[in-house]
């Protein structure tokens, strides 16, 4: 009789051999997570982009709805919106919509501005002169009302300072300033950089990475 001939057996995957894969995938996971941490999604600072953005483009549609000029003022911790008085030929705060109210940015914000290709030198906040009232702070105040008014006690002295105007102006024909708005977090490298279209429409990117 012939001897059968055994056929050679399947080999399969030994327990080593898949501890070994699941280690690969889990270093491959991790490596992606700390990825999106540090390169990619931070809610907090993209929010705000978002934010700011919209109320931006909402500013440019009260604008030409209501035929005025607004404008918006940046510090380095915050925003307001201002809208130009043809009669006072002035520029005021923003008081009838309080869309456009002011607004500090969350602890570890900064912003910075560039306008026409030149980057703007920010305050920390709105300065007031020495000689300025101290601004009751038990009730929310226009950082912009309470500059004017501060402004306007000292005008007749000699360290009397011009009224504030916006640095980014948003004219009642559908018209920005051409301007570049970065966000940023204290010791991040990560930024979201606002800007309009063609069309005039202010978006924001999506945090990254500086130089990106």
């Amino acid at each position: 009789m012939r001897e059968r001939r055994a056929l050679p057996r399947a080999r399969g995957f030994t327990l080593v051999e898949i501890l070994v894969v699941m280690v690969i995938i889990a270093v491959l996971t991790a490596g992606a997570m700390l990825s999106m941490s540090f390169l990619g999604s931070d809610r907090a600072l993209d929010a705000e982009g978002r934010r700011l953005s919209t109320l931006m483009n909402y500013a440019e549609e009260q604008a030409s709805l209501q035929t005025r000029e607004f404008g918006l003022y940046c510090s380095s911790g915050g925003y307001e919106f201002l809208i130009f008085d043809a009669i006072t030929n002035q520029w005021e705060p923003v008081t009838q919509d309080d869309a456009l109210r002011p607004r500090s940015l969350p602890d570890g914000l900064k912003l910075q501005l560039n306008v026409d290709g030149q980057d703007v030198k920010l305050l920390d906040a709105m300065p007031a002169p020495s000689s300025a009232p101290t601004p009751d702070t038990s009730a929310p105040q226009s950082a912009y009302a309470a500059y004017a008014q501060a402004a306007a006690a000292a005008a007749s002295g000699p360290d009397a300072q011009p009224q504030l105007q916006p640095q980014v102006m948003i004219f009642s024909n559908g018209d920005l300033s051409t301007f570049r708005i970065s966000l940023g977090r204290d010791g991040d490298t990560r930024t979201v950089q606002l800007k309009a279209d063609s069309q005039g429409r202010v978006f924001s990117s999506e945090p990254q990475a500086a130089g990106t």
